[in-house]
């Protein structure tokens, strides 16, 4: 019941916080297809996150008055750049989010280019082991990809990170992503099998 229930509720909740009206403007918080609206202002945003890292924001409605548009800088990008008709826009984040002030129109399209950043994240529970993180995604060995990871006995597999600034692989990235993939945060690593 847990999935079911709470899992489509969690799906419907979310939908409703990709953008909120904040007392500077219209607010865009989850890197997320939706759309959002505040008095003057209507922006569609159509994600790619998963392929490219970015998200295309496109003005639905605009009314004659400036309007802002703030982006919020997530904490899993190292840089967010924007990009107006291919040429990159000053921006600087204040206050974790990046703001764009102007009179808008109907069409007006900005798309958003997360840097993705990479990170080990350990607990003190547990000193000896550490997840790691690409842009908002964990990562994990794919069953698939990596049958012989798998092999009995594979408990005391480990696998091979390099220490401080963890630097990761793309080659294993594909271009073509199966349904329910995410391209951009696949990776090849080395592991030190731990059975025979």
């Amino acid at each position: 019941w847990c999935c079911t229930l709470h899992g489509a509720r969690a799906l419907y909740a979310i939908r409703k916080m990709i953008f909120h009206e904040d007392d500077r403007g219209l607010a865009y918080d989850l890197p997320a297809d939706g759309t959002g609206e505040t008095r003057g202002l209507s922006v569609r945003a159509d994600s790619s996150l998963e392929r490219d890292g970015s998200v295309m924001l496109t003005v639905e409605k605009a009314g004659a008055a400036a309007r802002t548009l703030l982006v919020r800088v997530p904490e899993w990008a190292s840089d967010l750049s924007l990009f107006e008709a291919g040429k990159k826009l000053p921006a600087v984040p204040r206050d974790g989010d990046i703001s764009v002030t102007r009179i808008w129109k109907a069409g007006d399209a900005l798309r958003l280019r997360y840097a993705l950043r990479t990170r080990a994240v350990s607990d003190k529970k547990h000193p000896d082991m550490v997840s790691i993180f690409h842009g908002p995604w964990l990562l994990a060995v794919d069953s698939g990809a990596s049958p012989a990871f798998f092999d009995e006995p594979s408990t005391n597999n480990r696998v091979k990170i390099p220490l401080g600034d963890v630097k990761l692989d793309p080659s294993a990235q594909s271009t073509s992503p199966a349904p329910f993939t995410v391209p951009v945060a696949r990776f090849r690593l080395d592991y030190y099998p731990g059975g025979y």
